[in-house]
């Protein structure tokens, strides 16, 4: 794939991306807190995908290990869990 190389060197003007290279002048001050107002509680969820609620175990998904969830209970044994990215 050497016409792939030559357009890239060519795009970069003859240079390698690390001479090209330039910091961001604006600071990076990482996310905001994610708060879910509309829902009862603000949860973690563990590195397991489970939420700990009154000395329970919820089983939620791994897919949101160590990030925060929103949650509201609809009815007894009922939750609406929101999530942001």
């Amino acid at each position: 794939m050497p016409g792939i190389c030559l357009k890239t060197s060519l795009v970069l003007g003859m240079k390698r991306p690390a001479e090209r290279y330039r910091p961001s002048p604006r600071p990076c001050t990482g996310l905001q807190k994610l708060e879910y107002p509309l829902q009862d509680r603000t949860f973690s969820v563990t590195q397991l995908g489970r939420l700990r609620s009154g000395g329970r175990n919820i089983n939620l998904s791994a897919v949101f290990a160590g990030r925060n969830v929103g949650v509201r209970e609809a009815a007894e044994h009922i939750w609406i869990v929101s999530f942001k990215r």
